[in-house]
């Protein structure tokens, strides 16, 4: 179910992430496991962009507040606050619950590709054996069928597509709430706007634009890859488990 090209994939985005201070883990390509970033400027990395997103959903938090008391509401000002308030909110408690309970993400996660692995390739041998065992090779098309079906490739296509879909998902909305800051830099919702007219200049603004991709970026991963860790974690061992408990099948099988 879990195939070769999602390994290489997740494990892609992983490393990525592990180098922005995203997320805590790397992924070894070589064994295809998940494991937890021990290196010190990494944990660095991670210190740093909790501090940032905790001040910055205390600094929206205020100012969303100041938005909603203010009988001069600037209606955009108030949408960017509005929105990114809980965002980093979200991806503070994540980074917090990734901190506490790292070790626990990392064996879950490598438990299911291990268990993933020993069902799939158990199944498949013991069908071929049943095959050859009743000289049945003229039905190798029923065979070849049996196992496109069996081991969950609709699943598989299912968890690949959500690494494609997590990618765009991360560049779009970078892309997107970039461009709202180079249009409407001034609004309450960005640092940039304490920033006095006389002091704003060029390098300065693109100093902010550099520091609201990094922040904005981060910020949408974290809560993304959450989300696709425990999308791939939950598809994968529901999937076995409904077949072991469910399909008979199965059961004769995996138990030959």
């Amino acid at each position: 179910m879990i195939s070769n090209l999602f390994v290489r994939l997740f494990g892609k985005i992983v490393n990525f992430l592990s180098i922005t201070g995203s997320i805590p883990f790397y992924m070894d390509s070589s064994k295809n496991l998940l494991l937890v970033s021990e290196q010190k400027h990494q944990n660095k990395a991670l210190q740093i962009s909790r501090i940032i997103t905790f001040s910055y959903s205390i600094y929206s938090g205020i100012r969303l507040a100041a938005e909603m008391q203010s009988f001069l509401q600037d209606y955009i000002g108030l949408l960017i606050v509005g929105v990114w308030t809980p965002v980093y909110m979200w991806a503070f408690i994540l980074q917090v619950c990734h901190r506490i309970k790292q070790s626990e993400m990392a064996w879950m996660f490598n438990q299911i590709v291990h268990t993933n692995q020993i069902f799939q390739s158990k199944l498949i041998f013991s069908v071929w054996n049943w095959f050859s065992y009743c000289n049945c090779f003229q039905y190798q098309t029923y065979f070849e069928y049996f196992v496109e079906t069996s081991v969950g490739v609709k699943s598989t296509r299912l968890l690949e597509a959500m690494v494609i879909i997590y990618t765009y998902m991360e560049v779009v909305a970078t892309i997107i709430w970039t461009s709202v800051f180079y249009f409407a830099s001034s609004k309450k919702g960005y640092v940039y706007s304490l920033v006095s007219e006389q002091h704003q200049f060029f390098v300065l603004f693109s100093v902010f634009l550099a520091f609201e991709i990094f922040t904005k970026f981060q910020t949408c991963a974290i809560i993304i890859w959450d989300l696709l860790f425990f999308g791939v974690t939950t598809i994968v061992s529901n999937y076995w488990t409904n077949q072991v408990l469910y399909d008979k099948y199965y059961v004769f099988y995996l138990k030959q």
